[in-house]
């Protein structure tokens, strides 16, 4: 049979949680899916339904049947009667057990990012989350079992709910993987739940592992949550089962979903599963096909067309989870804007982009704090409407990373002053200069005056002649180049200012008329280096003599051609009046060496006076 997957097939109207949103706005949110439900279970619905008489319902045979069939034929692994109990969802079945195994305030651990409503069942239940954050790198999640042995091991964890295949990531978790889950939660008396809801939604020619198939020790320290409702689009039908293969705990778990009366089925649910899982096969390889080639384009149209987005590599699931970190939203551009303070990066991309495109995505904060900067995306969903999306996704990320694009692409920092408080290093060597040429030493606050201006003209001005400046200087490099440097001092709360201004997306650039190898080694002695794109400072053997002529080199160095591209910040008149030459504004900062009556006077765009100011008037 040919299975139509690209009919559009309209669900406004029907009370779906999925599509209740405004005309024009494109859902691709909640788990479930655009697609009709095999005709082989729509028609075993619709034979259930002619009898016409819905009462109370019993779980036959053929239900526990059809789940020993399709785990052996699908996934090579045989379940027992005994070990099932029907339940009406998997959620349902989490959370009582959550209830019936734990005390309020144990700890229960998860793999995040995982499924959003996992929290909701521990907390919900009076217990702690233990987030054992998955390790991310090269598009890819892998499990840290040396945090979740430290996790285990804690005596008030008593729960852990695996996620097999993981939700939202798509990766199916390997035998020695799982393996190693088990043996780390059998060491440590922990019981493992295992939710095995996405089970059937692989990729052609993957295939995933129970967690109970494993070994002996997986069975017996597990609860397994599996159903048909995800796979054949039949969630509204509250069908699912829990196999439990430890006898003790199995009778804990059939009197737990029977208090919670969630262990009897409605008039629909029995039908459905049976018929999904003995005559759905069809259906479903033709459906793993399609999602497949959904996967693909969106992948590739991801890769190809939206820069600053990467698709995380997947083997199961119909959920696209992408990373877009490198769009350039940082937590103070997401919180900077108005009624955004609450708000997670993942959380602002996601409210911008339903309110620019209408696409509804969710954002990955929701999977735990190791899911911001990620979104997920559904893609069970016709063709087109998958098209549609991806074009929406790229307009609306467009449209972010303009909207809060720095106000400068570059910054032009001074050092002294500046960024670090260097007047004492400056001042002690000018002291040093002046005793060694046997010379009065002016007074502390007249030696500041040596902090800024080159020293040829700062020598003169205290008394010393025209052919003793070059030696004044020798002796000034010396102490500095020896000890002066290092008296520099960053000032408070610089280098976290300089992080988060390189998040925001800015290019930090120091442009100082310090000597460039001494600017260099300040930089990278006070582990400031990493935030800049550049360091230059004078080189008189190159004819960097004064600021403007550093600024000249940068802005050749750089291919800067725009003077609004820049903003020079700095402490000192000189400061601004280099900049000015070629056109740049100045940022004035009044926590250095010049005041803020001098800093206006010399034309700054603003002055500030403390490194915070500062950060909060580029980020704003």
């Amino acid at each position: 049979m040919v299975y139509d997957f690209d009919e559009i097939i309209s669900r406004r109207g029907t009370d779906s949680l999925k599509w209740d949103v405004k005309e024009g706005e494109l859902p691709m949110w909640v788990a479930d899916m655009d697609f009709k439900t095999a005709p082989e279970i729509r028609e075993a619905l619709a034979a259930r339904f002619e009898h016409g008489i819905f009462g109370y319902s019993d779980v036959p045979d053929a239900w526990y049947d059809s789940y020993i069939y399709w785990w052996k034929t699908r996934h090579g692994f045989e379940l027992q009667k005994e070990w099932l109990i029907f339940c009406t969802g998997v959620i349902p079945a989490i959370s009582s057990t959550v209830r019936k195994l734990t005390t309020p305030n144990e700890n229960v651990v998860i793999q995040t990012p995982v499924y959003n409503i996992f929290f909701n069942s521990i907390i919900n239940n009076g217990c702690r989350v233990l987030e054992n954050a998955l390790l991310y790198h090269d598009g890819r999640y892998d499990m840290d079992f040396e945090d979740l042995e430290a996790k285990l091991s804690d005596p008030q964890t008593t729960l852990m709910i695996l996620c097999n295949p993981q939700n939202p990531a798509g990766r199916i978790w390997t035998r020695e993987e799982l393996a190693r889950v088990g043996e780390l939660c059998a060491k440590h008396g922990v019981t493992v739940i295992s939710d095995e809801i996405h089970c059937d939604l692989t990729l052609p020619g993957k295939e995933y592992i129970p967690f109970a198939s494993v070994n002996d020790t997986c069975r017996q320290c597990s609860i397994t949550c599996i159903a048909p409702t995800k796979t054949f689009n039949i969630a509204g039908l509250n069908t699912a089962a829990v196999s439990v293969p430890n006898e003790h705990l199995r009778d804990r778990i059939r009197r737990a979903l029977n208090t919670d009366e969630v262990a009897e089925p409605n008039a629909f649910a029995v039908t459905a599963a049976v018929a999904a899982f003995t005559k759905g096969t069809p259906w479903l390889d033709a459906l793993r096909e399609y999602l497949a080639e959904n996967r693909r384009f969106a992948c590739e149209y991801i890769r190809r067309e939206i820069p600053g987005a990467i698709p995380v590599e997947a083997e199961a699931t119909y959920l696209l989870w992408v990373d877009v970190s490198g769009i350039g939203v940082t937590e103070a551009a997401a919180k900077g804007r108005p009624g955004c303070e609450k708000r997670t990066v993942s959380e602002f991309i996601a409210n911008e982009l339903r309110r620019i495109t209408g696409l509804f995505v969710c954002e990955g904060s929701e999977y735990g704090t190791a899911g911001d900067r990620f979104l997920r995306i559904n893609l069970a969903c016709p063709r087109s409407v998958v098209e549609d999306g991806m074009e929406r996704l790229k307009r609306g990320l467009a449209a972010i990373a303009e909207e809060i694009k720095p106000m400068y692409p570059y910054l032009f920092f001074d050092l002294d002053g500046t960024l670090t408080e260097s007047g004492e290093g400056i001042t002690n060597a000018a002291r040093y200069a002046f005793e060694q040429m046997g010379m009065p030493v002016p007074p502390h606050e007249e030696l500041f005056s040596f902090v800024g201006p080159p020293l040829s003209e700062s020598f003169p001005k205290f008394g010393v002649a025209p052919d003793k400046v070059d030696e004044a200087v020798r002796i000034f490099r010396v102490y500095y180049d020896k000890q002066g440097w290092c008296e520099n001092v960053p000032y408070p709360g610089i280098a976290d200012m300089c992080r988060r201004l390189q998040a925001y997306g800015y290019k930090l650039i120091v442009a100082t008329s310090k000597r460039h190898t001494q600017a260099v080694r300040i930089m990278e002695h006070f582990g400031l280096a990493p935030y800049f794109t550049d360091v230059i400072g004078n080189d008189e053997e190159s004819g960097r003599k004064t600021k403007s002529q550093v600024i000249e080199y940068l802005l050749k160095k750089h291919g800067i051609t725009d003077p609004k591209d820049v903003v020079m910040i700095g402490d000192r008149c000189y400061d601004a009046e280099g900049a000015a030459k070629h056109g740049i504004a100045t940022i004035g900062v009044s926590y250095g060496y010049g005041t803020r009556e001098e800093l206006e006077d010399a034309g700054t765009v603003a002055v500030v006076d403390t490194v915070a100011e500062l950060g909060g008037y580029l980020m704003k």
